[in-house]
């Protein structure tokens, strides 16, 4: 019996909010794509990569992607998965992406996105939501809603590229 999560469709400014099926997961990657580009991550974009890592994740532990639509085109998603802290085993989830195309910005699809995000990982059993931030993207605005939803800083993350890799 599914739950009452995956079934219950959230919708204002005609967008809904859906919880993805496994089946529907191919549909997430042209947003995946231009998630990747717009933020500028390192590397190149691979569909099988992320196609072959979603599905796992939604097959063997407690992941998640809602996804934003308008109409049958999906147009924004949010995705992460529940795993114990590494220190303490509390049940945290985490957020791996939230993305809403250029054009459908400036309604609430994101804030319903995020949302549903965080009823599901309470019904989970999760005790704190952790959301990323790509440092240079929206730095304001996000700083500003998380500030809203009672979220604080708790961490910044370095990377480097290594030689011949």
């Amino acid at each position: 019996m599914p739950s009452m999560l995956s079934t219950l469709n959230t919708s204002t400014d005609a967008t809904t909010v859906q919880r993805l099926t496994l089946e529907e997961l191919p549909r997430c990657v042209p947003f995946a794509r231009s998630f990747h580009a717009e933020m500028r991550l390192p590397g190149a974009f691979k569909d099988d990569i992320f196609l072959k890592n979603w599905t796992t994740f939604l097959t063997t532990y407690p992941a998640v992607i809602f996804t934003l639509r308008k109409g049958e085109a999906l147009v924004g998603g949010i995705g992460g998965m529940i795993v114990p802290d590494l220190l303490d085993g509390r049940l945290c989830a985490h957020e791996f992406f939230w993305f809403v195309d250029a054009a459908h910005r400036t309604g609430t699809g994101a804030i319903r996105l995020l949302n549903r995000f965080e009823e599901w990982a309470a019904k989970e059993g999760a005790v704190e939501v952790r959301m990323v931030h790509l440092v240079g993207n929206h730095d304001e605005q996000l700083g500003r809603i998380y500030t809203k939803r009672k979220y604080r800083l708790q961490e910044l993350c370095y990377w480097k590229a290594l030689k011949g890799r």
